[in-house]
């Protein structure tokens, strides 16, 4: 019995050195491998065009807060279902998004993506037509109940920059907005 025991120790011994080594990859818990998964499949909705299977990943009173092109929320699993819809007919077909990174911190996925595609000939306002388009951004995620709650995004500002560049001096209909105030970056509309 005693040799079980002392094994059992060992092995546990093991396993928590095991997890506090950086070179060595732990055991991820099951919500926080479901979330990134889940993260995965929008984007491949976005790039794909099938969204059929969303509303079994979003909240049905999930908030997109920078969503629309002018800065505001998106309200509803059916408004963002329908915006995700729309964002993959301003592509043409090939579209990436590449995951880089993600991290879970208690309830928020932050997740890095490159993205490389050509905008349609008519891609919708804030994007210029027929135009090769590369951005990094992070995508911060917020789960609840198992479900996607809320999402923010975040272009760096070169990207964002060589965007209004392609756009012309007048901005036109392929300029994006201004970035929102930094006041409204993060700030959590969820109820309680």
């Amino acid at each position: 019995m005693k040799k079980i025991m002392f094994a059992s120790a060992m092995a546990l011994a093991c396993f928590t050195i095991s997890c506090n080594d950086p070179k060595t990859p732990c055991v991820e818990d099951a919500a926080v491998t479901k979330a990134k998964a889940d993260n995965a499949a929008i984007y491949t909705a976005m790039e794909t065009g099938d969204v059929s299977k969303l509303k079994d990943l979003i909240a049905k009173d999930a908030v997109d807060h920078n969503g629309n092109m002018d800065g505001s929320d998106i309200v509803g699993v059916d408004s963002i279902v329908a915006m995700m819809s729309k964002m993959h007919t301003c592509f043409e077909p090939g579209a990436k998004f590449t995951i880089t990174s993600q991290a879970m911190s208690g309830d928020l996925l932050y997740t890095m993506t490159d993205f490389k595609g050509k905008t349609s000939a008519t891609p919708g306002p804030g994007m210029p037509p027929n135009t090769e388009m590369n951005w990094k951004s992070v995508d911060v995620t917020k789960m609840k109940d198992g479900k996607i709650s809320d999402h923010w995004g975040f272009m760096s500002m070169k990207d964002v920059t060589d965007w209004m560049k392609m756009a012309g001096p007048q901005g036109g209909a392929g300029a994006p907005p201004p970035p929102p105030p930094g006041d409204r970056m993060m700030k959590d509309t969820t109820k309680k």
